[in-house]
């Protein structure tokens, strides 16, 4: 779906901008996010891998490497690894919706379902917002009024989304 065309657009203003080393981070970011999110895909293991091997040959000198190497961490379920990697990424200057993106997922990973929200929550877009429903749905002291309030204000920003209609149709 938007996910996978998402990515396609990244690789190919990767193409493009061979050297762009923002690029190549928020490509980094995205590719990992996304396995987080649907699971283990080999073709975006790969291009991640690549990414952070190109990243490396340039001795890691990148804006917010620190945020790539958190979700790539946050990927391999190496949930200590991940959290310090996001601080050092936030005590480095990085912000903004990808960060709190990491945060979430990360905070979701860890079962700390108030924090994943809070994090979701500053994303402020469409991702976000799942995010937020996702944390309610999975934590199951949520409320199901709150729940189903999360679920509908996704697919108010994004009509079509699949996880939404089907939390939904339960």
């Amino acid at each position: 779906g938007g996910a996978r065309r998402a990515l396609r657009r990244l690789g190919e203003a990767r193409a493009e901008m061979f050297l762009n080393r923002e690029l190549l981070v928020q490509s980094a970011v995205y590719e990992a996010l996304f396995q987080v999110r649907f699971g283990e895909d080999n073709r975006a293991e790969v291009r991640e891998g690549a990414i952070l091997a190109r990243l490396a040959t340039r001795s890691n000198e990148a804006p917010h490497i620190r945020l790539a190497l958190a979700a790539s961490a946050l990927r391999q379920g190496e949930l200590g690894t991940a959290s310090a990697s996001l601080a050092a990424a936030k005590n480095g200057g990085a912000s903004g919706t990808l960060v709190q993106l990491v945060q979430g997922e990360l905070a979701l990973a860890q079962d700390q379902f108030a924090d994943a929200s809070t994090a979701f929550e500053a994303a402020g877009d469409a991702r976000g917002q799942w995010g937020q429903a996702r944390s309610l749905l999975q934590d199951p002291e949520s409320d199901p009024a709150a729940v189903s309030a999360a679920v509908n204000a996704t697919l108010e920003m994004s009509p079509n989304h699949a996880g939404a209609l089907v939390a939904k149709a339960k």
